[in-house]
């Protein structure tokens, strides 16, 4: 679906695209297939779809896929989605919005491999994609197109002022590529920014277990709850659910154990040190 495509198919079902929802419609055939050949599909694969649109994306990706369920927010693209998805049997819709969307029970009869697809709003990206890692921490890849500036922050290293808990649990669970560069002109209407794909394809073994990544994603929380804080000064008084109160010379003990001064701050600390930290914790707090 082009540029002359897309509009007429906006025209036909009256749409206006939503600036607040950040709603610029991918019309450059080329991304799409270069997305889609990115994900590596097979008719195997359930794929998620995260932000539509007008289904230009979701109309190639139900060609390789064996099922593929889109998430949309808008009610008002519905009709023009349902309409280009017609044909494709293999096709689910959801209406609503995804953060609030039970992302496991979309997958749960699928006994295949699934994967993400999604193109991620800028206001929510970073809830989105904490929201995708730790309720499907058995996805077989996340390819996730976003604005160039989330993307940076999401891939910040090390004691950079963007490091933060969503580029950590992307790391605790596998590789985090930058995979493909989108100019704002393969959009209509055309953004003021750039865009990036970035894709997770997790590793055999990991950081943190599946079944641990919700509860150390809280816990990453609250060791960046104040990023000028010392780690200690973040993590004292706080509790890991489940677990009990550790006391302050418990908490300065662990700290030291990864080693790390009792000043250090939790951007200076690699993910496979506060994995570490969270896995201390968490030995310590069990029951005698």
């Amino acid at each position: 679906m082009n540029l002359a495509q897309t509009k007429a198919l906006l025209t036909q079902f009256n749409i206006q695209p939503t600036r607040s929802l950040g709603q610029n419609f991918l019309v450059d055939e080329r991304v799409v297939s270069r997305i889609v050949d990115l994900a590596e599909l097979s008719a195997a694969d359930l794929v998620i779809e995260i932000g539509p649109g007008v289904g230009h994306l979701t109309v190639e990706l139900a060609k390789y896929a064996g099922r593929v369920v889109a998430i949309e927010i808008d009610r008002h693209v519905l009709p023009a989605l349902s309409h280009t998805l017609a044909p494709f049997a293999n096709t689910a819709l959801v209406h609503g919005d995804a953060l609030a969307q039970d992302l496991r029970q979309l997958c749960h009869e699928w006994t295949g491999p699934v994967k993400v697809v999604a193109n991620l709003p800028y206001y929510v990206t970073t809830d989105l994609m904490l929201k995708i890692m730790t309720e499907l921490p058995f996805c077989q890849s996340l390819t996730l197109m976003m604005q160039k500036e989330a993307a940076e922050r999401i891939m910040a290293p090390v004691g950079s002022k963007g490091y933060s808990p969503v580029g950590i649990i992307a790391a605790c669970i596998g590789t985090l590529r930058r995979v493909l560069s989108v100019g704002r002109g393969s959009y209509y209407p055309q953004p003021h920014v750039d865009s990036v794909v970035l894709q997770l394809k997790p590793h055999r073994e990991q950081l943190v277990r599946a079944q641990d990544l919700a509860s150390f994603g809280q816990y990453l929380q609250a060791c960046f709850h104040q990023r000028r804080k010392t780690l200690y000064n973040n993590l004292n008084g706080s509790t890991l659910a489940g677990h009990g109160k550790i006391l302050p010379d418990t908490w300065l003990d662990l700290i030291e154990n990864l080693p790390a001064a009792r000043t250090v701050r939790a951007e200076s600390l690699t993910p496979a040190q506060l994995a570490k930290l969270y896995y201390s914790i968490i030995e310590f707090s069990k029951p005698v």
